[in-house]
């Protein structure tokens, strides 16, 4: 082969290589924008999960491949378990039924979307276990008590870069008060097991001393 053969041999090798590159890279790439998309608009009515996305690129914290976000989807999983044990309607946080959509999820579309529930779901969570699911001022107007509701985005930042199973536990109140309240809930849990406190009254009415 002459030296102008191969040169001209090499020059379509190396075309040949460049363009599947790009046929490849292409729906790689239009995978990754149509992902990010999905975020910002399934984000774009929450001030505070938007703010975190767009600081950060709209990369995911839940739906990504790595170690970490498998991580974080368990620890949300193992929290919304425990819902009931800090008196929160475990309703609001079916283990199942995020386990069922993150399963369901193929595509970026759907990715995007799931990464945004997640997101919403860990914030209500954080603020339910942390502060309550009641504002006391709507249960009663003399109660004046301030709820010290914590920076929602903030929040995001502080998990993302911490360990998701220990950020999870510290959530809850680390007070002895809170330490005694749960103390009595499984008190008194543990007497309605074993029936409550007694037959049910008969007598339509009650007088003092019966």
């Amino acid at each position: 082969m002459s030296t102008l053969a191969q040169v001209a041999n090499g020059i379509r090798i190396r075309l040949t290589l460049a363009l599947l590159f790009i046929a490849l890279s292409v729906p790689a790439h239009a995978q990754v924008t149509a992902f990010k998309q999905a975020v910002a608009e399934a984000a774009a009515s929450d001030e505070a999960i938007a703010a975190f996305y767009q600081e950060r690129g709209y990369q995911p914290i839940w739906t990504g491949k790595g170690a970490k976000d498998r991580q974080r989807r368990a620890a949300l999983i193992e929290a919304a378990s425990g819902a009931g044990m800090h008196g929160l309607p475990a309703g609001l946080y079916d283990p199942a039924q995020i386990k069922a959509r993150i399963k369901a999820a193929r595509g970026p579309d759907a990715l995007g979307k799931l990464e945004v529930y997640l997101t919403s779901l860990f914030l209500d969570y954080a603020r339910d276990v942390q502060t309550g699911i009641l504002t006391p001022s709507r249960v009663d107007r003399e109660i004046v008590r301030a709820v010290p509701y914590r920076d929602r985005q903030a929040t995001l930042v502080a998990f993302a870069k911490s360990s998701a199973k220990g950020f999870m536990k510290a959530l809850p109140p680390q007070s002895g008060e809170y330490t005694r309240l749960m103390k009595e809930k499984f008190d008194m849990e543990k007497l309605i097991a074993r029936g409550g406190w007694g037959p049910q009254v008969q007598a339509r009415s009650l007088k003092p001393g019966q």
